[in-house]
């Protein structure tokens, strides 16, 4: 694919993001998600912030700063840790900026990646022939979080 800039990868960049961050926290009981129309808040329960975030902000420049408190106090409130994940259709322009202003630290950021579909040759493209199967035995489960929990802490 080459670098051309597609209004609807930003659309669906930042949508992948918010299903990330509210997938598990809908299915788990205990765990909560407000997923208003500005933003999207997940709370796993716990100080995580792997699973405390702030995410799909769609936030009008004049209310920016006070969305941005809002949502912040929320966690401080609760004394949980959370992080505050920018993506590429979010709202306004100059949020990273804002979050910055109101005290949050930039910690890293995350490449996303795209492919024409249609620009894939068909055939096996598995490399040194890797499957990806569904885990179904105790086992695999314990063999895939021990792979999982190699990636960050808690």
């Amino acid at each position: 694919m080459n670098n051309i800039y597609l209004p609807d990868l930003k659309t669906a960049a930042t949508a992948n993001l918010a299903t990330h961050f509210t997938w598990v926290q809908r299915q788990t009981s205990g765990m909560y998600v407000e997923r208003g129309s500005n933003l999207i808040i997940t709370d796993c329960g716990l100080p995580c912030d792997t699973f405390n975030a702030v995410c799909q902000a769609r936030l009008m420049p004049d209310d920016a700063p006070h969305a941005i408190q809002s949502a912040m106090n929320y966690f401080v409130d609760k004394k949980r840790s959370f992080s505050w994940w920018l993506s590429p259709g979010d709202l306004p322009d100059n949020l990273a900026v804002l979050v910055l202003e109101a005290g949050l630290q930039e910690d890293y950021s995350e490449l996303a990646m795209a492919a024409d579909l249609s620009q894939i040759p068909a055939g096996n493209l598995t490399p040194n022939s890797l499957q990806i199967r569904r885990v179904r035995t105790p086992e695999q489960l314990a063999d895939f979080a021990r792979i999982i929990s190699d990636m960050w802490t808690p």
